[in-house]
């Protein structure tokens, strides 16, 4: 009627879509974040950082980087962005959210619709100090260059000059995978998983074990058991690629290494001029990045540790694949073979096996027969 005054109905949310867990609270905020995005074709910007601590313990529960003045935007996103473990992919969302200023309460009620409380508190300074610890590895891993030692980067980029001029993806797939077994001290095991036969990346990824290589690869698939839910609980979208991308990190409980290649006018001028100092030919139409994952850590760079024991695998990869090139394009497995890399003042033998189970398949049969 004329005059009267209505309640206005919430409108549906992201409350609608998953179950809520009345127990637990989480406690946000968004800022700016001191580093420079800059996207082909668009302006340089200064992205937000969004954070959610569990306000029981304290830890980071959920993150996310979005555009300039996204605000709100920002912090749903991070709802739906598991944290480091033991935050595992999202099956409830939190029943209350707590910020400390009112205009992101008000567009977090807007967006999130009248199933969970959003409440404002005094600012904490306990999150100044979390915002500042996100914001120092953010400037760290946004760096145009790398912080690793001369010598490492050197030995990095020998061995991936080596890999690109090879280009063993021209005829192997990413499974089955390469074991390679140094036998020299100070040097570890690897499974390699050779990047590229369908042309998206080009590269190598080296596991630490052949157990995070299979759980890495089962947990990205996608779930086909897990349906997804109707109704009021329906599955936001967006939240099954988050999911897995959260499954596929926890995959990995040591740090893997992945070395790719990158057309060179998609990366920043001063690290092409480092690499060219390393040793890579400024002619060539592509050049090798690094990082690693997995591990309980967030993505990073290499320690000079890891450079060396990357090196060597890729370098032994190599020499491995061009020797037996023919029976492995032919899938004629197993295929097992010894090289001898001249390594920093050493030949140092690996032997090296496709699947990466073979030799010890082998071994462990030839131990049973003389038992």
């Amino acid at each position: 009627m004329v005059g009267m005054a209505t309640r206005r109905r919430g409108r549906p949310g992201l409350a609608s879509l998953l179950p809520i867990d009345r127990q637990l609270a989480v406690v946000g905020d968004v800022r700016t974040a001191p580093i420079t995005i800059r996207e082909e074709g668009g302006r340089p910007y200064k992205p937000v950082l969004a954070l959610w601590a569990d306000a029981a313990s304290g830890q980071i529960w959920g993150s996310a980087i979005g555009p300039a003045g996204a605000g709100a935007t920002a912090l749903v996103e991070a709802i739906l962005t598991p944290g480091p473990p033991p935050y595992d992919v999202r099956g409830a969302l939190p029943g209350r959210l707590i910020v400390f200023r009112p205009d992101l309460a008000d567009e977090l009620r807007s967006m999130l619709g009248d199933g969970i409380r959003v409440e404002v508190i005094a600012p904490l300074a306990e999150f100044d100090e979390m915002f500042s610890e996100f914001f120092a590895y953010l400037e760290e891993t946004n760096r145009p260059t790398s912080r690793l030692p001369q010598e490492a980067l050197t030995l990095l980029c020998r061995a991936s000059e080596q890999l690109w001029r090879h280009k063993p993806w021209q005829y192997m797939d990413d499974e089955p995978a390469v074991a390679i077994r140094p036998q020299a001290p100070g040097f570890e095991e690897r499974v390699a998983s050779v990047l590229g036969a369908i042309d998206e990346v080009y590269g190598v990824a080296l596991y630490a074990s052949h157990a995070d290589y299979q759980r890495f690869r089962k947990a990205g698939e996608p779930d086909r058991r897990r349906r997804p839910l109707e109704g009021e609980h329906a599955q936001p979208p967006g939240a099954g690629v988050t999911d897995r991308s959260a499954r596929v990190l926890r995959a990995l409980r040591r740090r893997a290494v992945l070395l790719s290649f990158d057309p060179k006018e998609d990366v920043h001028p001063q690290y092409r001029d480092q690499l060219a100092k390393a040793g890579w030919p400024r002619r060539l139409p592509m050049v090798p990045t690094f990082v690693a994952l997995g591990g309980d850590t967030p993505p990073g760079e290499l320690t000079p540790s890891e450079a060396e024991q990357t090196s060597l695998a890729v370098e032994a990869l190599v020499s491995f694949c061009a020797a037996h090139e023919d029976e492995i394009a032919a899938g004629d497995f197993p295929v097992e073979g010894t090289v001898a890399v001249p390594f920093e003042g050493q030949d140092v033998v690996v032997t090296l096996s496709v699947p990466a189970t073979a030799t010890r398949r082998a071994s462990k049969q030839r131990s049973s027969e003389s038992a």
